[in-house]
C-alpha cells in the first residue's frame, strides 16, 4: 500500500504537471495577443499608433509576467515539496507555496478592479474602444454671392441676410449670383449699390438668372428671403413727414397713399407719376374740373397741383399731386416689406436692371417699428435726379 507519505509526492507531481501545462497554455496566449511597441527611432512613431492598444498590451503583459511567476513558484514548490528528504526543504516549500497564493490572488483583484473600471480591458478580449466617427454633409452657401472674377469664378463671399457693407471687396466685385435654397424652399433677393448705407447707382440681381455681371462699382448690398406669404397690411406713403407717437395715429391731414398688401402682390413696381395721394392706392390721376369737387384726394385743395388757369391769372382746376419728384416725404411700414425709390435716367441704357440711383428703405440707421419717416433725397435733388419709380418687395426680416 502506498503509505501517506507517497500519496502527499503524487499529489504534488500532478500538481506540478498541471501548472506546467497552464503556464505553457498561458505562454502561448499572450505571444497570441502579442502586438508591437510603437518605435521612436526605427519605424513607427508612437504617434502612428493606437494608444488604447498599447495600453491594453501593458495590462495584459502585467498579469500574464505575474501568472508566470506564480506558476513557476507552485512548481519550484511542488519540487521542494517532493523532495522532502532534503533538509529544510517542506518548510521552505510551504513559505514559497504560500507566497505563490498571496500572489495569485493579488493578480485576480487587480484583474476583476480594472475590468470593472474598464471592462475593454477583459483579458483575452479583443474588443477595443471605438471613437464614432462625425459625418458632416456639405453645407452650401445659400443668398447673394460676389465674386472678385468675372463668369463667377473663384470663391465667393456670401451674404445671406440683411443690408451689408461688402468689406474688402469694396470696388472689387466683377459678378455675382443668387444662390437659392430650392431644397427647403427659401428664395432670395439681393440689391447692389455703389456707396455704402444701400443707396446710390444701383443693379438689381435677378433672381431667376445665374450668374451676372457687376456693372457698377459695389460697396454696399440688400439681401433678404423673399416672403411667399406675407403678414403685413402694407405701406403708406406720405406727402408731408409724419410722426407717430404712443397711442396716436400718424398724420395724414396733408396727403397720403395707402398701398395695401393685396395691391403689392408678389412684387410692386409702378411708375411714380402714375400714383398719388388719394388715401388707397388709385392708379390714374384724379384731375377736378371744379373748386367744389373735394374728389377722393387726401391732400387739402388749395394745396393740389394746378392744371387750369384762367385769364385772370386765377387756378381754376387742380389735381391731386403725384408722388414723383419730391412728392414723398416719409414712408411708414406695417410689415416687413423692401422699399426701394428709383430714378432711371431715360437716356442711360446700361442695363435693364442697372438704376442711375437707388435708395433702399430700411436701412442700418431706419430700422425701427414705424419705417424711415424721412425719405433721405436731399443729395441729388440738387441735380435733378428724383425718383421716378417705386419697388415693394415682401422679405422676411
Amino acid at each position: 500500500m502506498i503509505n501517506y507519505i507517497g500519496f502527499k509526492k503524487i499529489i504534488v507531481f500532478v500538481v506540478f504537471c498541471l501548472c506546467s501545462l497552464f503556464l505553457y497554455t498561458g505562454t502561448v496566449l499572450a505571444f497570441a495577443l502579442e502586438v508591437d511597441y510603437p518605435q521612436t527611432l526605427l519605424g513607427t512613431t508612437v504617434t502612428d499608433s493606437d494608444l488604447t492598444i498599447y495600453i491594453k498590451y501593458v495590462f495584459e503583459a502585467g498579469i500574464s509576467l505575474g501568472l508566470i511567476i506564480v506558476v513557476i513558484t507552485f512548481a519550484a514548490a511542488g519540487v521542494l515539496y517532493f523532495l522532502s528528504p532534503i533538509p529544510n526543504s517542506i518548510p521552505r516549500a510551504k513559505e514559497m507555496l504560500s507566497g505563490a497564493t498571496s500572489g495569485l490572488l493579488i493578480l485576480t483583484l487587480a484583474y476583476l478592479i480594472m475590468t470593472t473600471i474598464n471592462p475593454s480591458l477583459r483579458l483575452l478580449s479583443t474588443t477595443t474602444i471605438e471613437i464614432p466617427s462625425i459625418t458632416t454633409s456639405p453645407q452650401q452657401d445659400y443668398g447673394l454671392q460676389l465674386f472678385r472674377q468675372t463668369g463667377c469664378s473663384g470663391s465667393p463671399k456670401t451674404f445671406p441676410y440683411g443690408a451689408k457693407d461688402i468689406g474688402d471687396l469694396k470696388n472689387l466685385v466683377k459678378s455675382t449670383k443668387i444662390n437659392q435654397n430650392t431644397d427647403d424652399g427659401i428664395y432670395y433677393i439681393g440689391i447692389l449699390y455703389d456707396n455704402t448705407n444701400n443707396w446710390g447707382k444701383c443693379q438689381y440681381v435677378d433672381p431667376n438668372k445665374g450668374c451676372q455681371k457687376v456693372n457698377i462699382s459695389t460697396a454696399s448690398a440688400t439681401v433678404y428671403e423673399y416672403d411667399f406669404s406675407p403678414s403685413g397690411s402694407g405701406i403708406i406713403i406720405y406727402r408731408n413727414a409724419f410722426g407717430k407717437v404712443s397711442g396716436k395715429g400718424a398724420n395724414k391731414d396733408n396727403g397720403y397713399l395707402r398701398i395695401k398688401q393685396s395691391d403689392i402682390g408678389g412684387l410692386y413696381w409702378k411708375e411714380l407719376k402714375n400714383l398719388s395721394f388719394t388715401g388707397e392706392s388709385i392708379q390714374s390721376p384724379d384731375i377736378t374740373t371744379s373748386p367744389n369737387d373735394r374728389s377722393s384726394c387726401t391732400v387739402p385743395y388749395p394745396e393740389r397741383d394746378c392744371v387750369k388757369w384762367s385769364d385772370a391769372g386765377l387756378c381754376v382746376a387742380r389735381r391731386c399731386p403725384m408722388l414723383d419728384k419730391e412728392g414723398i416725404s416719409s414712408i411708414e411700414l406695417n410689415g416687413d416689406y423692401l422699399v426701394v425709390l428709383i430714378y432711371i435716367d431715360p437716356n442711360d441704357n446700361t442695363d435693364a436692371y442697372t438704376y442711375s440711383y437707388c435708395q433702399a428703405f430700411p436701412i442700418d440707421d431706419d430700422i425701427n417699428e414705424y419705417g424711415p419717416q424721412q425719405v433721405k433725397w436731399d443729395a441729388i435733388r440738387s441735380s435733378g435726379r428724383e425718383p421716378n419709380y417705386l419697388l415693394i418687395i415682401p422679405v422676411v426680416y
